[in-house]
């Protein structure tokens, strides 16, 4: 299931690459990322209202935790404008590139409370083959 979810998760974030690339032509860069992130907490909060959920912070998270909303605004801002200008497929295979390369990094370190793992050659040689792949389509 867990397998199923993430190829989701990747058929969704390049139709969510094009979508905000056209409102971002439309309303600008900046006012778009307002937009995306307001209409994602409007989502956000139906949800746990339908599930009937309550929001509570728990103590003892670290700081560095609550930083993944600044990253996804930069992404969603970084996404915005590059996908205008290489397309959603070359937006989609960079990003790919890139989040192999730090996973892979933060994973053999064991940084940002990863669970440490090893680079193995599989993973190395899948790594390689993305990058090459990269290389292919800019080619």
């Amino acid at each position: 299931m867990e397998l199923l979810l993430a190829a989701i998760c990747g058929m969704t974030v390049s139709y969510m690459n094009i979508l905000n690339g056209q409102l971002s032509a439309v309303t600008g860069s900046f006012l778009s990322l307002v937009v995306i992130h307001l209409t994602g907490l409007i989502a956000v909060i139906l949800m746990l209202a339908v599930r009937k959920e309550k929001l509570t912070f728990k103590a003892g998270i670290p700081l560095f935790a609550y930083s993944g909303g600044i990253v996804g605004v930069l992404t969603t801002l970084f996404s915005v404008v590059a996908v205008s200008k290489v397309g959603a497929a070359s937006l989609t295979a960079l990003s790919l590139g890139g989040q192999m390369a730090i996973s892979f990094l933060l994973e053999q370190n064991g940084w940002l409370g990863a669970r440490k793992q090893a680079m193995t050659l599989p993973k190395f040689a899948g790594l390689c083959v993305v990058i090459l792949g990269i290389g292919v389509m800019f080619s």
